[in-house]
């Protein structure tokens, strides 16, 4: 279990902040995404967000699997961020925000409880070896 999401307390795991963000890159912007239109969303940590692509909102398809895939750590600064992203890579629009704990994070798989405007409960992110993840909501047990 990574460690930076937890306190001192195991009983009372940390809550940290997460933002979902639309990013959208126009015709003539750069490339450098899997997906040309896509979410970022990201999970607060020490000092960066862990952050995935998902392949659709989650906020509209929250029960369904989502394609994703794992991309380098953002700065904290996105948590509050709307607006365009540096070198032409499109815009960023925030369309969900709120609370979370890390259940489990491992290099392949994470559980996490989200409390957001839209999105409240369990999910889960699941990777393989050629980075490609899902993300998917948790059945209750």
């Amino acid at each position: 279990m990574n460690t930076a999401h937890n306190n001192k307390d195991a009983q009372t795991p940390m809550r940290v902040r997460f933002v979902i963000l639309h990013h959208h890159q126009g015709d003539g912007e750069q490339k450098d995404h899997q997906f040309k239109e896509h979410w970022d969303f990201m999970i607060e940590q020490a000092e960066t967000l862990a952050t995935w692509q998902l392949l659709e909102n989650p906020t509209q398809n929250s029960n369904s699997e989502i394609q994703a895939k794992r991309i380098a750590d953002h700065r904290k600064a996105y948590l509050e961020y709307e607006g365009p992203v540096s070198q032409n890579r499109g815009q960023v629009q925030q369309i969900e925000s709120g609370t979370c704990v890390v259940r489990e994070s491992t290099a392949t798989n994470w559980i996490i409880e989200l409390k957001g405007r839209k999105l409240v409960g369990q999910y889960e992110l699941r990777g393989t070896n050629d980075n490609q993840w899902t993300w998917r909501p948790r059945s209750k047990k």
